[in-house]
């Protein structure tokens, strides 16, 4: 509950925490270049 309310705290102090929103931001990217390249509305 703490973590969750405070999620700013969780990002800048737990490693593994930030590199799952660095994966998870990459792959989103990825897939909206994809799709923009197949000229996709969004």
């Amino acid at each position: 509950e703490t973590r969750y309310r405070q999620r700013y705290l969780d990002l800048m102090l737990n490693k593994e925490v930030r590199q799952i929103f660095q994966t998870r931001s990459h792959i989103i990217s990825y897939i909206r270049k994809y799709l923009d390249d197949l000229e996709f509305l969004e």
